[in-house]
């Protein structure tokens, strides 16, 4: 299986934000929130991301990049529908 990578923004407990990028291969599962923002802005999603070694890792991503995380993490080309 080839590698796959799909950078993301985290947020530490302390406030810091840092750039994390995932090896898909070690993502287990994730959880997703929808943010509703109001009728003037598009929804926001709350997405922890569960790794195999047991680290939860939370982002916030607009619906652009969720749409793009879903296809990294589940390509619709393995999907039969």
């Amino acid at each position: 299986m080839k590698e796959r990578f799909y950078k993301i923004t985290t947020t530490y407990v302390d406030g810091e934000v840092a750039q994390t990028t995932l090896n898909m291969a070690e993502v287990s599962a994730y959880s997703v929130v929808e943010i509703q923002e109001g009728m003037l802005k598009k929804n926001t999603y709350e997405v922890e991301i569960h790794l195999r070694s047991g680290t939860t890792l939370t982002t916030k991503m607009t619906e652009a990049q969720m749409t793009v995380w879903e296809d990294v993490f589940f390509p619709k080309s393995v999907v039969k529908e």
